[in-house]
């Protein structure tokens, strides 16, 4: 994979998590939460979204693999 291409991955995992937060309003699944005089940072949604991507890249790995 390109470095480009992980960039794209990363960037749409985080962005679906962060999608999926606010619609569902759930809290764990927002990255970031913005309030009028602060902001927040999910650690438990950071380390959601980092084992999404090692799992993505590994099954995306092993596709690549079986179809040479």
């Amino acid at each position: 994979m390109t470095r480009r291409n992980v960039y794209l991955i990363v960037a749409a995992i985080i962005v679906m998590y962060s999608l999926i937060g606010h619609l569902f309003n759930v809290g764990i699944l927002k990255i970031m939460t913005i309030r009028k005089d602060e902001f927040s940072i999910s650690i438990a949604g950071v380390v959601i979204c980092i084992i999404t991507i090692i799992l993505l890249s590994y099954i995306i790995r092993k596709f690549k693999n079986t179809n040479e």
